[in-house]
């Protein structure tokens, strides 16, 4: 598998990128639902801990969310298959527009 988008298919790099950003995204939503659980009282080491640990993996979140976004404006996007329904196509052009404005 080629490193780099083609016409017909997504590269190594946008695969990867896409599913480590989907797993630590996974990860931060669980992470955060585990901590909102424990208690809020003084000092605790754990939570300080987990909170941190959040914070670090959002933080690699934000910069690998701009790594991506800057290898999708380098390499082309494969074309969409030509079975799809009219409303698929819409659906798939619709969040780039959201996203990525001018």
């Amino acid at each position: 598998m080629k490193l780099a988008n083609t016409r017909d298919r997504y590269g190594a790099a946008a695969i990867a990128l896409h599913w480590v950003l989907a797993t630590l995204i996974a990860t931060l939503v669980m992470l955060g639902i585990y901590m909102v659980r424990l208690p809020d009282v003084g000092f605790d080491t754990k939570k300080i801990t987990l909170v941190l640990v959040h914070k670090e993996i959002g933080v690699l979140v934000l910069m690998l969310a701009i790594v991506r976004l800057a290898w999708r404006e380098v390499n082309p996007l494969p074309r969409l298959v030509e079975s799809l329904p009219d409303w698929q196509k819409v659906s798939a052009e619709c969040p780039k527009g959201l996203t990525l404005p001018a």
